[in-house]
């Protein structure tokens, strides 16, 4: 009987994996999307580099953020509400640029942004989980993007674009 590491060896040596969760993946030799999905609504990708040794845990660790994704978007808008706290050029750009009666309590504010895209990047060097918060996404391309490591902890908040 094979164990799962070995599987997986004898999978990754094809340039396909299975996992529970992600069904059956194509290992690239480039950084390119492996999964897409819509969770919860919300477009999911899993972005995959093809120097990484640790697939087979990263997944693991992924699927169970996903799985837990409703706290983990509590711990998000947690993190964006002490961000913008000590940081509110976000909120004072938007209230300038859209002319738009938003919000002007932080919490509120926060609660008024919508969770757009949620990616999960697989490289030994930079793995992470990033989720892409927006204000009037129909209007605006401004992100505020809370980063988490594998083990979902937050890392920081980023204005993107």
């Amino acid at each position: 009987m094979t164990t799962k590491k070995e599987q997986f060896k004898l999978l990754s040596n094809k340039g396909k994996i299975n996992h529970t969760f992600f069904g059956e993946l194509t290992l690239t030799e480039e950084v390119d999307v492996i999964w897409e999905s819509e969770i919860k609504g919300i477009e999911t990708c899993l972005w995959y580099s093809s120097s990484s040794q640790n697939i087979s845990d990263m997944l693991d660790s992924y699927a169970q953020f996903l799985q837990n994704l409703k706290e983990h978007i509590k711990v998000a808008t947690t993190a964006l509400v002490e961000s913008l706290k000590e940081d509110s050029e976000y909120i004072d750009f938007h209230r300038e640029e859209l002319d738009e009666n938003l919000p002007t309590d932080i919490v509120d504010f926060v609660m008024a942004m919508t969770l757009n895209n949620i990616h999960l990047w697989i490289d030994d060097e930079n793995s992470q989980i990033t989720m892409d918060f927006m204000i009037a996404p129909e209007e605006s391309d401004q992100i505020l993007c809370v980063k988490f490591n594998p083990q979902g902890e937050v890392l920081e908040v980023v204005w993107e674009s």
